[in-house]
């Protein structure tokens, strides 16, 4: 009855046991974020990519916007320290997106291109991902 609902490329995956019964499988939230963050392996879709960017993003504009209501300067050190971690998060995510499409990770420096890597590689991370599984997992 389900199947037609749960059947489209932006469904989350799940099983059928021979009983019929839904496959769940228990989701540890941290070892998620840590893998979604700070890991280069493995694939992500467009939603996971989007998600991890707008999450990252909002972390980071309230982190400033605590530092500047704030008003004392020490904790411009805690955004400025905050940078090295949201450089990396956002290279994991391009990293595991060029997965998703069967390219290596090093196409993230297209970036460093000046006036065509980033309109490339913002192309590039929209496109449709690789059928079934390739190099870099399922």
């Amino acid at each position: 009855m389900f199947e037609l609902f749960f059947n489209t490329h932006y469904a989350s995956p799940w099983a059928h046991l021979d009983n019929d019964e839904a496959l769940v499988r228990p989701i540890d939230p941290v070892g998620y974020l840590y893998g979604l963050f700070f890991t280069f392996d493995g694939r992500i879709g467009r939603m996971e990519y989007v998600a991890g960017t707008v999450a990252m993003l909002a972390s980071m504009v309230a982190l400033y916007l605590c530092t500047a209501l704030l008003v004392p300067r020490w904790l411009d050190i805690v955004v400025t320290a905050s940078f090295v971690p949201a450089v990396w998060a956002g290279l994991a995510l391009e990293v595991k997106r060029f997965h998703d499409q069967g390219r290596s990770g090093w196409w993230v420096l297209l970036g460093v291109l000046p006036m065509i890597g980033n309109p490339v590689k913002l192309a590039m991370l929209a496109l449709v991902p690789s059928d079934g599984p390739n190099g870099w997992g399922a």
